[in-house]
Order: structure tokens, then C-alpha cells, then sequence
């Protein structure tokens, strides 16, 4: 293979050299990176490098690789990156790979450590454990919360031992399981419902048990249960159905595997750090590393995350044997096909294809020691090729960066085509078309046209966005990359859903849920105005949802009404429920507070002071942009508007708005309370969205008029 430093060349006759910047290390520590793990790692580079015309390896490629996006993807690519060029070349990729996976597990825990640590102060914030734990693959979180100690803490475990001891004691061979423990549950949401609403139990007794005093199981605190397993019917605090984004997961109960069904994970994941964190005197205490190599002993699954995001099982080597671990692992599909010959299509040549998860590895001979070649699948497209006349079954392996080889395989018969075909296209979609039946256009944007869709293997209406790649820019296909990728992390009731994207050499094309009644702005201009009732519980969903999205580590950065889609009750006309949208702006705060001019952005009007004088910015500037909205939503009209753009920006600088004006008259003192507690100039002094959630005005929402002040025929405000 060719040398390190710069651009990667052909694999031809020689194998890849060690980097003398490595040499060191591999004397020094014995078995820390092999010419067989070498040579597969490069094999990974080239792959991920021939996608982009540098011929290294830039951001969205080390995403193709590392599976874990958001903010350990960005932690890790950072560390990768030292030399902040944005592009790696091998050495740096090896260097980095090395760094993470061929230590000791003291050094992993060191390494893992510096991870979680964001403001690099030497200690784990229970902030920064949350935001970190918040940003895992939905499936390894799962795995995470299969904790037998966390079980335990949430006395789930209990509950189920207990349960099954008394039914051995009265002779009855029916097992604790999940429907039995589900209802349970049910019993108590009924119980703690009223109308559809949860009412206040912060008065329950703690020591109660869930079936009263006739058993002697383990007291649950009822609010625990009901946010744990919300039913589907019923309407949590903030007016959203709570069951809507439950998830089926399956535990380890005592050797038993059971599923529980419509868990808030959420819920869960705030309740797993507070477990850790149960012990510390103030939430403000952090973790230091003595404490966190005394947790991570205790709860191992904590690593297997990040360390499955290296995918060790396709370039590693075990250590006894000397013998790749893709050797070992099991493949999901092999079998031989035949290579067809880009300058000579009747001339074709044999490969043997080895599935293993997301990699498919390429060997010349079945019985080859090592592949020829490895495609990392993630962000490849794989089209069917079929030619029924001549009887050829088929696919090509293709990138949307055209200087990627385009290569096509035949397979033995129709059957092993569908066997690959549909293995590979997994990874991959080729055609939109294959998946999802278009229906009407319902929007247009510069660059994009939305339709009405329907998934064709379950039925379900849709919304798809068509955008057209050669419209856009380098840097706004940057930032829609980036956008999705945010979208894929968030999971809220109240922020529009992200299903899947399919890209295409030509198209990009984002299906989401589908949300028909319009934006927040134009029905605050369709009504003029609307009453405190509705809008106590618009703001209380936009807190709540901010509140988690905050707690991912992102800061939206373009809140504003024309962002935030509704859903109308179907009798009463009015909102139930917002849907936020746009996440182009959105970063996480460690990389808007690390680069410079990244702080200002968005829409004027609703941009904190802090933003506009250009100081560093918290999670507290999308509060400043929530009271700009609650300002709207009782008048109608924004605070700090005018016909000039500097008057405006004056205007929020000063934090001069009005209050006192005859309309606001007849707002109640609790909502000017709130609005004033939002738009403070001073970011440390600004409300937290914890504390907006507890305020008077949200909490007795039912006590707040439902009649809308009237506005008078002159304009509001300071103009």
C-alpha cells in the first residue's frame, strides 16, 4: 500500500508501512496494532475516502464509519481532527482508532471520561452525564437501561420477584409477566386520571402499595408508573397524548425476558441519571474519575456503545489466535457473484461477498485470508440491475459523489439476487419510489416540493420532501446534512418525526410525519390573538419540548412561530398540539461556544441580546425567543418590531418593549409575569424552562380566562 500523510494511493504490491509517529507505541506495547488490522483499517479508508474529491476523509464519510452521530460523533471526529483541517488522512484515522480501542480498560475509562466531560473541569456534571446519555443510538440506550442495579433502583425488579413468590405461595403456576405487571399499571392511570387529565398526585402516599394493602409488594410511587408506562389515552401536563412516542422495549427480570410496552425511554433516561447521581449532595456535584471508573466497574455496558461504533468484529484481530475477527463473527449473508468489467461487460470475474453487519467485505477467492476490497455500506446506494430477457440478476454499488467507482455484480440466479438486493438495500434505498407511493404536493419551498406520501408496506400517510441537489450549495447541502442528522436524535411528541432519508444521485428526499393544519404564525394572524387557556398550553408543550431538547446538548436557534406546525382539536377548533420544525440552525453548544461566529443566527426578532452583541450564548437564548412568542400569541403583534432592521436589533438590545399599553390591561399579572421573566437581558437571570414549567400561569392553566383580549385598531408595541 502507499504511504500515510497525505493522499491515500492504489493498494498495488507493498503493504502499508506503520506510521513512525506509531512505531514507538508498537514497541512500547506489545500487540497494539497488527499489519492485519493495519491493512483492513486501510482497506475501511480508502472506502470512505474515494467518496469525496479530496481523496481523504472528510466529516460525513467518518459518520459512514462511526456509527454513533451527534454529539459523540462530533466529540470523537474533533479528536480525530486535531489539526482542524476537516479532512483525515490515514494516518490521523489510524492514530485516532488506535487512541480509542488499542488500550488498557483503565485507559478506555480515561479516554470515555473525557468524553462525558464537556467544560473540560476534571469532573462529569450531571448536565453533561445527561446530555451525553441522551445522545446514544436508541438501541444501545435500551441495552444501557437493561441494568440489573437500575432495575433494581426503579424497583421494577423487585416488583416482579415479589410477585411471583406470592403466587408460588398460593399454589398458582401463572408466572409474573408483562400483561399481568401492564395491568397493574392500568389500574393506577385510571385511578390517577380524571376526564382524560392526570390530576396532582404529589400527595400520595409513599408507602402505598399498587394493589393497596392486600399484598406485600413493593411500594411504587404512582406518578413514577403512569410516566413510565403512559396509556395511550391519556393527556399528560402539557396537553400531548403521553403514550404517543412509547416504546416497546424488552428487560432481564430475574433471568426472564419480558417485554414492557409504550415505555417513555425519556422518562427512563432521566431516572437512570439520577441514579448515579443519587449520592452527591448537590446536582451541581460532579463525578471525578475515581467516581466514574467505580461506576463504569459496575455498570460495564456503559462502553459497549462507543466501542461498537469502531467496529472492531470487521478490522480487528483476536488476540490469542492471530486471526481476523471478521473470520469469526457471524455474517448475515456470503455467497460468490461475478464482477462485471467496467471497460468490458461480457467479461466478468468471480467474488466471494461476506456480510457482516454494516460492512460487506469483497474476496477475490472464497477461501482468500483476506478481502480485496470492504465497502462500509452506510451512504452508499445499491440499485437493482435486471436484465429478464437474458436472464441476469443483479446490483450496483454506487456513492453520490460521481468520483466514486461505480461497480455492478451479477448473481448466480434470481432467487440469490433477491437474497442480496434485499440485504444490501437495508443499508441503502436506490429509488423512492420502490418504498413509498406519492400523493398530492402539498407545499413548496426555494429548493424543495412537498407531497402527501404512503409507505407501501404499512399504509401510512406521510409527508415527503423532494429536494433537488444541483439547487443547492456546498454549504446548504452542509447544513441539511447536519439538520438530519439532529433530526435523527430527537425523539418528542412535539417535534415533528423523522422516518428515514433517501438519496439519490440527483435528489434528496426527507419523509417525516405529516402535520395538515398549518403554522402556529398564521393562526395567531388568522385569529388576531387568542386567549391565555390555549396559549398556557401552547408554551407549556414549547417549555417541555425545549426543556429535552436542551437536555441532547442542542440549542435550537431559530424559534419562532412560522417553525412550529399544529395540530387542531377536530371539535373545539383550536390547538392541542404543536409540532416543531426546522432544525437547520440548531448545533450543539459545545461547537457553537468553541467557534467563532457561530453565535449569531436566526430570525431577528426573536434573537436574545447576548446573540446580537456577539458574547458567548447559552441554552437560554431559545428562552429569550420563547417569550418573544408568548408575547405574540396574547397580541398578536412581536415586542421589539418596527419598519427598520436596526430599531429592531436597538430595540432587543435594550429589552424595550411594552407592558403597560391598554391591551395588557386585560392580560393577567401571571402571563406578564412570565413574558417579563423570559425576556430578560441578562442570560443568568433569564427563567429556566424548569422553573416556566412550575410557574403559576402554566401550572393553573384551568383558572385562566378563555375569552381573548381585544386588541384596539392601533398598533401595539413601541411604534
Amino acid at each position: 500500500m502507499g504511504g500515510c500523510g497525505g493522499k491515500p494511493q492504489k493498494r498495488n504490491k507493498k503493504p502499508y508501512v506503520i506510521p513512525k509517529s506509531l512505531e514507538q507505541q508498537c514497541i512500547t506495547i506489545p500487540n497494539l496494532v497488527n499489519a492485519i488490522e493495519i491493512d483492513l483499517l486501510y482497506l475501511i479508508y480508502q472506502d470512505l475516502a474515494s467518496r469525496n474529491v479530496e481523496n481523504l476523509v472528510n466529516k460525513t464519510a467518518f459518520t459512514d464509519f462511526f456509527t454513533m452521530i451527534g454529539l459523540w460523533g462530533e466529540l470523537v471526529f474533533e479528536y480525530f481532527n486535531q489539526e482542524n483541517h476537516s479532512l483525515l488522512n490515514f494516518e490521523q484515522f489510524l492514530k485516532g482508532v488506535v487512541h480509542y480501542i488499542k488500550c488498557d480498560e483503565d485507559q478506555k475509562i480515561q479516554h470515555l471520561f473525557k468524553l462525558y466531560d464537556l467544560e473540560k473541569h476534571g469532573l462529569i456534571r450531571k448536565g453533561e452525564f445527561l446530555q451525553m446519555i441522551q445522545n446514544y443510538p436508541r438501541e444501545d440506550l435500551i441495552k444501557l437501561l437493561d441494568d440489573p442495579m437500575f432495575l433494581e433502583d426503579l424497583k421494577i425488579l423487585k416488583y416482579y420477584e415479589t410477585k411471583e413468590m406470592i403466587n408460588q405461595k398460593k399454589l398458582q403456576p401463572k408466572r409474573a409477566d408483562e400483561q399481568e405487571f401492564t395491568e397493574s399499571v392500568q389500574a393506577i392511570q385510571r385511578r390517577s386520571s380524571l376526564s382524560g387529565e392526570i390530576q396532582s398526585i404529589q400527595g400520595a402516599k409513599s408507602g402505598e402499595s399498587i394493589h393497596g394493602s392486600q399484598t406485600n409488594l413493593p411500594a411504587f410511587n404512582e406518578q413514577s408508573v403512569v410516566m413510565m408506562f403512559p396509556n395511550e389515552s391519556m393527556i399528560g401536563p402539557t396537553g400531548v397524548p403521553m403514550g404517543q412516542f412509547g416504546q416497546n422495549i424488552t428487560f432481564n427480570i430475574n433471568g426472564k425476558l419480558v417485554e414492557l410496552k409504550r415505555v417513555n425511554i425519556n422518562y427512563l433516561v432521566h431516572k437512570y441519571v439520577n441514579m448515579i447521581y443519587k449520592h452527591k449532595a448537590k446536582n451541581d456535584q460532579g463525578l471525578s474519575l475515581e467516581d466514574f471508573k467505580s461506576f463504569v466497574k459496575l455498570h460495564p455496558k456503559i462502553f459497549e456503545g462507543l466501542y461498537k461504533a469502531f467496529n472492531f468484529d470487521v478490522w480487528g484481530v483476536d488476540a490469542n489466535s492471530s486471526v481476523p475477527r471478521s473470520m469469526m463473527t457471524p455474517k448475515d449473508l456470503e455467497g460468490e457473484v461475478k464482477k462485471i468489467s467496467k471497460k468490458n461487460p461480457k467479461i466478468s470475474n468471480p467474488r466471494y461477498f461476506k456480510l457482516m453487519q454494516r460492512f460487506c467485505l469483497s474476496f477475490k477467492k472464497k477461501e482468500s485470508p483476506l478481502p480485496s476490497k470492504i465497502f462500509c455500506l452506510d451512504g452508499l446506494t445499491i440499485q437493482e440491475k435486471v436484465n429478464n430477457q437474458e436472464q441476469q440478476y443483479g446490483f450496483e454499488v454506487s456513492h453520490k459523489d460521481k468520483l466514486y467507482q461505480t461497480r455492478t455484480y451479477m448473481c448466480q440466479d434470481f432467487e440469490d439476487y433477491k437474497r442480496w438486493t434485499n440485504s444490501l438495500q437495508m443499508f441503502q434505498k436506490a429509488s423512492v419510489n420502490d418504498y413509498y407511493s406519492i400523493l398530492q404536493k402539498i407545499g413548496e419551498g426555494k429548493f424543495s416540493i412537498v407531497y402527501l406520501c404512503e409507505c407501501k408496506k404499512d399504509r401510512q400517510t406521510l409527508a415527503i420532501k423532494i429536494i433537488e441537489k444541483f439547487k443547492l450549495s456546498k454549504s446548504e447541502k452542509l447544513m441539511l446534512a447536519h439538520e438530519v442528522e439532529i433530526m435523527k436524535l430527537l425523539n418528542h411528541s412535539c417535534i415533528v418525526r423523522f422516518h428515514e432519508i433517501i438519496e439519490t444521485k440527483t435528489h434528496l428526499n426527507i419523509i417525516t410525519e405529516v402535520v395538515r393544519d398549518g403554522d402556529l404564525f398564521d393562526y395567531i394572524i388568522k385569529n388576531e390573538n387568542i386567549n391565555e387557556q390555549e396559549a398556557s398550553l401552547i408554551m407549556s408543550q414549547l417549555f417541555d419540548t425545549l426543556n429535552y431538547v436542551h437536555s441532547v446538548g442542542i440549542v435550537h436557534r431559530d424559534l419562532k412561530p412560522e417553525n412550529i406546525m399544529i395540530v387542531l382539536d377536530t371539535t373545539k377548533k383550536n390547538v392541542k398540539q404543536v409540532k416543531i420544525i426546522d432544525f437547520g440552525f440548531a448545533n450543539f453548544l459545545t461547537n457553537i461556544q468553541t467557534k467563532e461566529g457561530e453565535a449569531l443566527c436566526g430570525t431577528t426578532n426573536y434573537l436574545a441580546p447576548e446573540s446580537l452583541e456577539q458574547k458567548k450564548i447559552d441554552f437560554k437564548v431559545d428562552n429569550f425567543a420563547l417569550g418573544v412568542i408568548l408575547y405574540f400569541l396574547l397580541s398578536g403583534y412581536l415586542p421589539f418590531d418596527s419598519e427598520f432592521p436596526e430599531d429592531i436589533i436597538k430595540n432587543i438590545i435594550e429589552c424595550k418593549y411594552d407592558l403597560q399599553e391598554e391591551f395588557w390591561q386585560q392580560i393577567s399579572e401571571d402571563a406578564k409575569d412570565l413574558i417579563k421573566k423570559l425576556l430578560i437581558k441578562e442570560p443568568e437571570e433569564r427563567i429556566t424552562l424548569q422553573t416556566a414549567l412550575e410557574h403559576p400561569w402554566i401550572k393553573n392553566r384551568n383558572s385562566l380566562p378563555i375569552k381573548k383580549a381585544q386588541r384596539v385598531n392601533k398598533r401595539l408595541g413601541l411604534f
